[in-house]
């Protein structure tokens, strides 16, 4: 239609030469996105709104190329807390929530690895408005699979027949997941209250 027109702004870009790769994006109500970036330093999460907050990266300390990860589905919310996975191949899986505004601030949810609570980590972890995160992790004896809540520092897990489970949490605690029963090969979407309260 003539006239008509759209705004957008590049949030981020491998043309100017900083980073050599880009990870997907999560977006806040705010418009601040964060995303993981490769520079020749390593990999990182940065911020920016493409507009008014400039490109930034959140915790250069993890930059470590070629040693330090992190898993492509970051999630960040209104708070400006960025949820992540970063793991080091074979040494040390981690969880944990960024502050947006802060640089190598940080919280562990959940961490696996020699020494530590669980076996594994699942990628795609998730956080509410309020800071809770929900992930998924394989237990101690490396045998079950459960999905974590975190809620003021208290976790609450509850063990579900699923590999590699992915869930998101709400606003209220709530939580949602995809499980499928290698047994049965019966694939559901379930939901959870808070705490997994019944």
């Amino acid at each position: 239609i003539p006239g008509k027109f759209y705004e957008y702004y590049t949030v981020a870009s491998t043309q100017a030469g900083t980073f050599t790769v880009l990870g997907p994006p999560s977006i806040n109500d705010n418009g601040l996105c964060a995303f993981t970036g490769t520079t020749a330093a390593g990999q990182t999460i940065w911020v920016s709104d493409g507009h008014f907050t400039p490109v930034r990266d959140i915790n250069p300390g993890q930059a470590n190329l070629g040693t330090n990860f992190f898993d492509p589905q970051l999630q960040i919310n209104t708070a400006s807390q960025v949820i992540a996975k970063d793991y080091i191949p074979g040494t040390s899986q981690n969880i944990r929530i960024w502050d947006a505004l802060a640089t190598d601030s940080f919280v562990y949810l959940g961490r696996a690895g020699i020494g530590q609570f669980y076996t594994a980590i699942y990628g795609a972890p998730s956080v509410n408005p309020t800071g809770d995160g929900v992930f998924g992790a394989i237990d101690p004896n490396g045998i079950t699979h459960e999905l974590v809540q975190v809620s003021g520092g208290t976790s609450t897990p509850f063990a579900i027949n699923s590999s590699a489970p992915q869930p998101v949490i709400a606003a209220n605690g709530s939580m949602v997941v995809t499980t499928l029963n290698h047994a049965t090969s019966l694939n559901q979407i379930i939901w959870f209250a808070s705490g997994f309260a019944s």
